[in-house]
């Protein structure tokens, strides 16, 4: 696996990660392919989700605060 820096990663990871940039895993071998799309996308729906989690965080926060006078 790459995070345990295996120089060579499995068909199956390949797959993985492919498709959390949203591309075939074709494209991870292209020359021709452009991953800046993808890539921006996947950044747009990670800060999404990350937001929305921060969002929840603070709400959550806030009616314990409330809760608590």
């Amino acid at each position: 696996m790459i995070e345990t820096e295996n120089r060579f990663p499995s068909a199956d990871m390949l797959d993985r990660l492919a498709a959390a940039l949203g591309i075939d895993p074709a494209e991870l071998f292209s020359r021709e392919a452009n991953p800046g799309e993808s890539v921006n996308t996947y950044k747009k729906a990670a800060l999404t989700n990350v937001g929305a989690m921060v969002d929840g965080f603070i709400a959550e926060k806030l009616k314990e605060l409330e809760g608590e006078d």
